[in-house]
């Protein structure tokens, strides 16, 4: 009996050990989660506020800030939202048709809207909508695959200022001059450009076409009419809306 007993005694204090030991981490183990979920929640916050595409479409938006205060800019701010908020959700959807699932917020349509209403104005909202979503569509559906790496042929926000030169013609128009001309706007606009075309290491795309530009420029205008000067063709890039063009909106993708 006694050693019956003593067996006992000594599984039943196994077991309030084991109990012990297994509650002692709980708590450390809970305490390890939160740790780990707080850092991954402070990763993905932090990768949001410094997001490239998220970075141009608040440079883009505080652009679209100037030009309402120091520009023209033919749009109200409720038009400004109902056209972003319209791409940003016909992105995603079709994100999910795509891809069957929805993994990250792309801001990348932000800044197609943003740059749409910056370079084009449109008799009708709709006009809008309709570029938009086709420069969208290529982004999506017209790509091409490099060792597992999906890139698009264009600019969304170039594809779509093209669509509406051809399919609005009498209806939409490229605008260059809502930004105006002035100085500072321009150095503001390329000051943030350069570190976005640095960070994101595209700089030589817009160096590239403004040196290709002036070069046939001269050459095919300049030298075959006398009544154009070098100086009529260089001042060009006085417009902000121009360095709006060539230093956000020629620089995706490298293909």
């Amino acid at each position: 009996m006694s050693y019956q007993f003593a067996c006992s005694r000594l599984q039943d204090a196994c077991c309030i050990e084991s109990d012990f030991i297994r509650l002692s981490h709980v708590p450390e183990n809970n305490l390890l989660m939160n740790i780990l979920v707080s850092a991954k929640q402070s990763s993905l916050t932090h990768k949001l506020l410094v997001h490239p595409q998220l970075q141009q479409a608040l440079t883009l938006l505080l652009l679209i800030i100037l030009a309402k205060t120091s520009g023209y800019f033919y749009l109200t701010w409720t038009e400004i939202a109902m056209i972003c908020g319209f791409a940003f959700v016909i992105e995603h959807l079709m994100i999910l048709i795509k891809q069957k699932h929805i993994r990250f917020v792309s801001y990348s349509a932000l800044s197609t809207a943003m740059g749409i209403t910056l370079m084009m104005t449109a008799t009708q909202l709709w006009m809008y909508c309709v570029v938009i979503s086709l420069g969208l569509w290529q982004k999506q559906f017209l790509v091409i695959s490099d060792n597992s790496v999906t890139r698009h042929f264009f600019n969304p926000s170039n594809f779509a200022l093209l669509m509406g030169l051809l399919l609005f013609y009498d209806s939409a128009h490229i605008v260059i001059g809502q930004l105006q001309h002035s100085v500072w706007l321009a150095c503001i606009v390329i000051s943030f450009a350069v570190l976005i075309l640095i960070r994101v290491e595209r700089w030589l795309i817009p160096l590239v076409f403004i040196l290709a530009y002036l070069g046939f420029q001269y050459c095919l205008v300049v030298q075959f009419d006398p009544v154009v000067l070098f100086e009529d063709i260089y001042r060009r890039f006085y417009s902000v809306s121009l360095t709006v063009f060539v230093l956000f909106m020629m620089t995706d993708p490298r293909t």
